[in-house]
């Protein structure tokens, strides 16, 4: 009996803490948690109704917290995010031209998004989000700013972009899947290089080799608008690496400042975008393919000027 109900009060007690710690939408002023509310009502004026609004609560690891709520708003084309920071209401605006990279991360359940950006106050900042998968798509309509807007564009011609990346079929199907998802309607695919990953056996134990992850898998996305980067979840064992997890970053082409290649030890080539706002990307690849590399390098410098 004491079993069964230590059993139950652990599902409960975690079940709580998974919905306390989803995000949710404001629909109505009486809403928006009291905090806030003045904060909130300069930004908004006198609107009928609140523009698109989510309180968004810390993923708090112990369930004895209670998660410290921030409040997302997106007003015209700025994203503002509203914190309570000691007995104050910070509020920092984010306008969606002057993103200059979006990550979006997820394995299992845990998800993430992080943006490097210039604030309307005109300083660099770099923004982390964590949430709960199930709550990705309260999120979309903030992702959807950030990103290009969709084109006009048919279904025969779509289908010749998304075709582009049928060679990952036998390479890396959930790559594959990734990349198609990631285009927006509109875009054009330039270019595009797939990158398995390397690994190097550390240690042999009992005749079985150990092995370390140098680099993940990872794509490198050329299209005319932007630069998309996808890969495994580094850092992580193999085995707890969801099969259907990764990380994504969209990088306009407007935000390059500049590609460095490079040399590295152990027959391995580093490519380094270099962004505005002080931000920067390192991808590892095998040094057989520097000609590949190198063309992908001069592919995205042709574009981003």
């Amino acid at each position: 009996m004491s079993t069964n109900s230590n059993s139950s009060f652990s599902r409960l007690t975690g079940a709580r803490q998974t919905m306390m710690s989803w995000a949710r939408r404001v629909y109505s002023f009486d809403e928006v948690p009291e905090i806030y509310k003045n904060a909130y009502e300069a930004l908004v004026g006198n609107a009928d109704s609140p523009p698109y609004s989510l309180v968004v609560p810390s993923q708090s690891k112990l369930w004895t917290i209670k998660p410290i709520e921030k409040l997302f708003c997106m007003t015209g084309e700025t994203l503002y995010v509203l914190e309570e920071v000691g007995e104050q209401v910070v509020t920092a605006g984010y306008p969606f031209q002057d993103i200059y990279s979006l990550e979006l991360g997820n394995i299992l359940l845990y998800s993430w998004f992080s943006i490097n950006a210039k604030t309307s106050a005109g300083s660099d900042a770099v923004l982390r989000v964590e949430f709960n998968e199930a709550n990705l798509r309260h999120f979309e309509p903030f992702f959807d700013k950030m990103r290009p807007a969709p084109g006009e564009l048919n279904q025969p011609e779509q289908k010749v972009e998304l075709a582009k990346f049928d060679y990952l079929s036998n390479e890396n199907f959930k790559f594959m899947n990734f990349s198609r998802k990631s285009l927006v309607r509109g875009e054009k695919v330039i270019h595009s290089f797939y990158q398995p990953g390397k690994r190097r056996s550390v240690v042999s134990l009992f005749g079985h080799g150990i092995y370390r992850s140098i680099f993940v898998d990872h794509i490198t996305i050329l299209t005319d608008k932007e630069l998309i980067l996808i890969g495994d979840a580094d850092g992580i064992a193999e085995n707890k690496r969801s099969r259907y997890g990764g990380v994504r970053n969209f990088i306009p082409l407007r935000s390059l400042a500049s590609l460095t290649l490079e040399e590295q030890p152990d027959n391995l080539l580093s490519l380094t975008f270099q962004g505005k706002a002080g931000f920067h990307l390192v991808r590892l690849f095998d040094a057989s393919q520097r000609d590949a590399v190198e063309a992908l390098k001069k592919a995205v410098e042709s574009l981003a000027g």
